[in-house]
């Protein structure tokens, strides 16, 4: 079940990147009650229709702004009202010549 409380929050949050949110919603999604999800990276990745070095990279730049922090390995609890956007970096939208 998804948790909806957590899913509206990061609905809301200007992220500065696709891939990022995308993860975070994913996390969210996943997460029980309390805001705890186990999700590995190849599971980010592969829901997230990601790599798997990006799901690192999205991963890393979220516990650098204290939206997620590490309970075990491959379990990470979301920490919403801890985060910091200024900790984000933007990273550019890429335009697409169609």
């Amino acid at each position: 079940m998804i948790n909806m409380i957590l899913y509206s929050e990061v609905m809301q949050m200007p992220l500065g990147s696709c891939p990022r949110k995308l993860a975070l919603l994913q996390m969210a999604a996943q997460s029980n009650q309390k805001g705890r999800c186990c999700c590995s990276y190849e599971k980010l990745a592969t829901l997230c229709c990601i790599s798997k070095r990006t799901a690192q990279r999205v991963v890393k730049d979220l516990l650098t702004a204290k939206f997620i922090s590490v309970s075990s390995p491959d379990t990470y609890q979301l920490t919403l009202e801890k985060g910091d956007l200024s900790l984000l970096v933007k990273t550019p939208g890429r335009i697409s010549h169609v």
